[in-house]
């Protein structure tokens, strides 16, 4: 004999708040199908296009020098693979040794590699979707480490749009890679300047990169 139908117990306001719950369970889904298929509004990393992929950089072949001292700011140029920048301040010379070849130095034109392997996880995304940003902080060793203001940012050229379907980075143009650094890192150790092996030195190149 088949025993009678429970009736259920449930609240009917817990059934509501069960549908409730399983959509917004599907739209959660959907929203992080939507960000890892590079397209779409992340929080932390702003709107971005599709970047994922292997792009070709290409740097300047001059690298300038920028240091700030006593509230004055010099200005010199040395090649890419490094040389040293002569500062002139008061009718004294000071050099900064910009050796690239050093392990412990990051010059700007090393900061990303010229086959760079993107992901749409790195970097933050800034003016909509217009300009990449990479932190650089904290790269290299001892005297050297990069400090804040490290970076490398560009502009991102890109196909389609955000509303489509389909909104992909070609190229990177207009692009700046900053090495911020202490002054003690370009200077001989026995080198007595003590004021200028406290000042800030600013190393930067352009770049551009396409998407292969």
């Amino acid at each position: 004999m088949a025993g009678k139908q429970r009736r259920s117990s449930m609240p009917p306001s817990w059934s509501r708040f069960s549908v409730v719950y399983c959509v917004l369970c599907l739209m959660l889904a959907a929203l992080t199908f939507f960000e890892i298929s590079g397209c779409g509004r992340s929080r932390a990393q702003g709107l971005r296009p599709d970047l994922a992929g292997v792009w070709d950089v290409a740097y300047e072949d001059v690298i300038d020098v920028e240091v700030t001292l006593g509230g004055q700011t010099y200005r010199a140029r040395v090649p890419g693979e490094g040389g040293t920048a002569h500062l002139h301040d008061a009718g004294s010379e000071l050099a900064l040794h910009v050796d690239c070849s050093r392990p412990e130095l990051v010059c700007p034109n090393e900061a990303l590699d010229t086959e760079l392997q993107l992901t749409n996880r790195m970097g933050a995304i800034e003016d909509d979707g217009d300009t990449l940003v990479i932190s650089l902080l904290g790269e290299g060793a001892d005297t050297c480490r990069l400090s804040k203001g490290s970076l490398a940012h560009a502009r991102i050229e890109s196909h389609g749009s955000a509303d489509s379907k389909s909104w992909r980075a070609v190229a990177l143009s207009g692009g700046r890679a900053v090495s911020m650094l202490s002054a003690a890192c370009l200077m001989p150790a026995e080198d007595t300047k003590v004021a200028l092996q406290q000042a800030n030195v600013k190393l930067s190149v352009g770049f551009s990169a396409v998407r292969r």
